[in-house]
């Protein structure tokens, strides 16, 4: 247990800071995890319309310090890719067999 009054004080501003952190990941992760369900169940209108709210969140978190500028941008950048690649897999497909191209999209990105 801390002794000193400045001890105790970070001690206090520690644990509000580690809810706060809590919170917002898991809110990021939770918002991953629904966008990540419409690129693997073949919706790239669903998973479009819930990119730029992804990616504010992980921008919001970055610029608090909840994670890194570079994870947050590299995190933004990978899920950018997989809508676009669902996007380009899906207007290709309409000339062919959807069933192949979506299977070919799950194995890249597992």
């Amino acid at each position: 247990m801390p002794v000193t009054k400045s001890a105790k004080k970070r001690l206090r501003i520690n644990k509000k800071k580690k809810a706060y952190n809590i919170k917002y990941k898991n809110k990021a992760r939770s918002s991953l995890k629904e966008c990540e369900q419409a690129v693997k169940s073949g919706r790239p209108g669903e998973a479009k319309t819930m990119l730029p709210g992804l990616i504010a969140i992980l921008d919001k978190m970055a610029s608090r310090g909840v994670i890194h500028k570079k994870r947050a941008a590299r995190k933004k950048s990978r899920f950018a890719r997989k809508v676009n690649q669902l996007q380009s897999l899906m207007t290709s497909s309409s000339n062919t067999n959807s069933g192949e191209n979506l299977s070919d999209l799950k194995s890249s990105s597992a």
